[in-house]
């Protein structure tokens, strides 16, 4: 699927989420985020596949292309269009898993995730990830609703702009 993501769909993405994660640092408290990425989300086949992403590097995560089925956290909470928030990795799931180790290895320790809505169902999934555990109190997600609201809105847009030659 990362193959049929236009270059510049791809660019346009990198350049909202290098924007976004300008914007979310500047609130107070938000100096501990450090990586933005979407990843898109293809319904007939349930596959994942990484779109784009901005700040802190995570290769593993940056080539992604895989069943959702890999990623089940992905289905709990962020398809009924809440937030879902994981304090500390290094404390949730299966700890040898290549995703959490992934983040491990980058230095994020805590997470948020928020499903980016497509034209009939969940288009992708915007991440904002912290090298701190706990980074996502009430009063930073309070603090940053409004921006990550108006990210999933432009995001979305990006993942369902028609692919033209």
């Amino acid at each position: 699927m990362a193959a049929a993501l236009e270059i510049g769909t791809s660019s346009r993405l990198t350049w909202l989420l290098e924007t976004a994660l300008r914007r979310v640092r500047a609130v107070p408290g938000g100096d501990c985020l450090v990586r933005a990425a979407v990843v898109g989300y293809h319904p007939p086949t349930e596959t994942v596949w990484s779109a784009a992403f901005a700040g802190r590097a995570c290769p593993y995560l940056d080539r992604l292309d895989l069943p959702l089925s890999d990623l089940p956290g992905l289905d709990l909470g962020t398809r009924s269009g809440r937030y879902r928030i994981i304090h500390d990795i290094a404390q949730v799931g299966d700890s040898r898993a290549r995703h959490v180790q992934a983040l491990l290895e980058a230095g994020i320790r805590s997470s948020l995730t928020a499903a980016v809505p497509g034209l009939h169902e969940v288009g992708g999934f915007l991440f904002l990830n912290a090298e701190q555990p706990g980074a996502f109190t009430p009063d930073l997600q309070a603090a940053i609703r409004p921006r990550l609201d108006e990210t999933l809105t432009l995001v979305r847009r990006e993942l369902n702009r028609p692919i033209t030659k």
